[in-house]
């Protein structure tokens, strides 16, 4: 079993890291692996462990207190974890948060505890990552989780793109066990009499995504038993689509329509391109496949944050209302504003020149010959 576990994961490590049998020797490639205790990612540091003697990875360990538990509790995942860490010869990075600090900035952002705890957490193991000097960062989200956060998204009113779950590669971030159920990971750990730690929260229905995982999940289990082999196939169809929307709108696609939009934001008043100057100025994003539609906004930073973003109203006007729609998204993404109601941006792809749509401190007016989106402080 441990060779079943093990072998799936380095398959999966090689492909990630674009790795192949003829990489052994040469330089290592430094990963830092998130580690709370809990099965998943004891599993994951184990079988990385067992990788590196004959991968070349080099493994250092992140575990982080959010301090949001009992502290006996939280402290002893983080003691726990030290101590596997050693027995395993690995380095081991110990952080202790604030938790009330999460517990105001979930207040303060409108946001759940969860999210708010999970921001800090990545912000500490990007940091962590560049003073260990690694490459990646390594999680040990599994193919449950990957379910779970479509379902999550899917009845939460989410964008099509959104529901393609959590991603193998994500910046820095790579997460080698998406294929790897959970009931796979306990197998793996009992059968190898490998010691882990249980997180109370886990239990909590106060959190949607633990009401999802025991509440939903096995209702859909005893009704659909291959619920997760469907939805991947609608999800996989969903994407051939959001792939084909992407070729039609790239900057060569349309390229008179960018063009159109070069010239109408050339000629606004105070307008400062990128180009000319450093300071917080209005800018051109360059083309990214994941916003491909960043090539038509415009957008303002004050103090490092993008505070509006401009769309040329003819260009908005005249396109189709699924590319009017992911206009309206990527500006809200830059603007930090996440989510969004389903009625307030149906209100939006109806405005016309003069009008306005605000949804507490966002706003989207339709001024002269540009839509304005911006979030009013």
């Amino acid at each position: 079993m441990q060779q079943a576990f093990v072998s799936k994961l380095r398959q999966n490590l090689f492909e990630l890291l674009s790795l192949d049998e003829e990489t052994r020797g040469e330089t290592l490639v430094s990963l830092l692996v998130a580690v709370s205790g809990g099965a998943d990612s004891i599993s994951l540091m184990s079988g990385l462990c067992e990788l590196s003697k004959t991968v070349p990875i080099r493994i250092v360990i992140a575990t982080i207190n959010h301090n949001l538990r009992k502290f006996e509790e939280t402290s002893g995942d983080a003691d726990f974890v030290e101590a596997f860490s050693k027995q395993h010869n690995v380095r081991c990075c110990r952080f202790e948060l604030d938790g009330n600090a999460i517990r105001t900035a979930a207040v303060q952002k409108k946001c759940g505890l969860e999210a708010a705890a999970r921001h800090v957490r990545y912000k500490t193991l990007e940091t962590c990552r560049q003073n260990e000097h690694c490459a990646y960062i390594v999680t040990a989200h599994n193919k449950d989780d990957y379910f779970e956060a479509i379902l999550m998204r899917l009845f939460q009113g989410g964008n099509p793109e959104s529901l393609d779950g959590l991603q193998a590669v994500h910046g820095c971030i790579i997460r080698p066990m998406l294929n790897i159920s959970r009931q796979e990971i306990i197998t793996y750990l009992q059968a190898n009499n490998i010691a882990y730690r249980e997180d109370s929260s886990n239990f909590e229905q106060q959190f949607l995504r633990n009401k999802i995982r025991l509440k939903l999940v096995p209702i859909l289990q005893d009704t659909f038993p291959h619920w997760q082999k469907s939805l991947a196939k609608t999800i996989t169809k969903i994407q051939y689509d959001c792939d084909a929307i992407k070729q039609l709108v790239e900057p060569n696609a349309l390229k008179n329509a960018l063009e159109h939009t070069e010239l109408f934001f050339q000629k606004q008043k105070n307008l400062v391109t990128h180009s000319n100057t450093n300071s917080d100025t209005t800018k051109t994003p360059q083309y990214d496949s994941n916003h491909f539609l960043l090539p038509y906004l415009r957008l303002e930073k004050k103090d490092s944050q993008y505070v509006c973003v401009k769309i040329d109203g003819q260009f908005f006007l005249s396109s189709h209302i699924a590319i009017k729609r992911r206009l309206l998204q990527e500006a809200f993404f830059y603007l930090g504003v996440y989510r969004v109601s389903h009625e307030f941006t149906e209100q939006c792809l109806q405005l016309k020149p003069g009008r306005r749509c605000e949804l507490k401190e966002l706003v989207v007016h339709f001024k002269r010959k540009m839509l304005l989106i911006f979030r009013r402080t």
